[in-house]
Formats: structure tokens, sequence, C-alpha cells
């Protein structure tokens, strides 16, 4: 409902397993300054409602398990994520312009169908655990090691041919 929009103390949201669309979030969903922490897991979501890119104070966001295809460039302007877990959905690359979200330390993709990470990538300086096992990597790119921090890497069961 649109009173949701009014819960300016909301730090965090728990809407995992439910039916909910893309186009289910009305427009004062962004009037929530507080939220830091959204969860979305196993719902029906087949992209990245335009209402979440105004949650710029956005810590953490699980959007497992859905229908998700792409992420839309202004996804890159959620600068403050920590954790973003987009696990378990369609999504074939990353925007251009992924390596903005620099605040990132834990990034799930694991079992999407990623082919490539953008050169960009590197950008995520504070990364300390990246999971990109189930997904369609044919090398590990040098972006990758631009990300000093990481502590765990899993690409298992891409289709990597040589280190």
């Amino acid at each position: 409902p649109d009173a949701i929009g009014t819960l300016a103390q909301l730090d965090s949201l728990y809407l995992s397993d439910n039916r909910i669309s893309t186009r289910s979030f009305p427009p004062t969903f962004t009037d929530m300054p507080s939220l830091k922490g959204l969860m979305l897991q196993r719902n029906l979501l087949n992209e990245v409602p335009h209402a979440f890119l105004g949650l710029r104070q956005m810590e953490e966001l699980f959007l497992d398990h859905n229908r998700i295809a792409f992420l839309p460039d202004a996804f890159c302007e959620l600068v403050n994520l920590k954790e973003l877990s987009i696990a378990g959905n369609d999504l074939r690359s990353l925007p251009r312009d992924f390596g903005s979200l620099s605040s990132l330390e834990v990034l799930h993709l694991e079992g999407n169908a990623i082919e490539t990470l953008p050169k960009s990538f590197g950008g995520c300086q504070r990364l300390k655990r990246l999971y990109l096992q189930d997904n369609c990597l044919t090398k590990l790119q040098s972006c990758v090691g631009r990300c000093l921090r990481l502590e765990v890497l899993n690409v298992e069961n891409n289709q990597i041919e040589k280190v």
C-alpha cells in the first residue's frame, strides 16, 4: 500500500517468500530515508523496481530467486550497498559501471548466466566475498585482481579453462 512510504523510521523490510511483482511498489516506497535492508527473495520480480533506485542509503539488498534478467544502469547509484545478493536469477551481465558500487563487501551472483564481468568491476575495492559459482564464465578476468581485499572467491561450476 502507499502507506508504506510513511514508515520513516523503518530500518529493515522483510518481504521474502511472497508473490510480489515488479509493479507492486508504490512511488512512495522511496520515501523511507532510514531503510537500510530490503529482503525480497523468492518473489515474482522480473526486473529491479524503479522505486528501489531512489533508496541510496540502502546497505543490504537481497533479490535471490526471482526472474531478474538485467540490472539497469541506475542500479549503480546505490553506492552505499555493502551486501548484494541476486543469486538464482537470469542475469547474463552486469551494468558497465558496476564498479561504482565501491562499498560492496559481499556479492552473491551465483546461479545466473553471467558470461563476463565489466571492466569497472575492479572498482569494488572493499569486496571481501565474491560468489560467482554456477554461471557461464569462460575466464577469470583481470578486473577481479584489483579487488585487493578479497578473502573468498567462488567460481565453481563455470566454463573456465585456465586461471
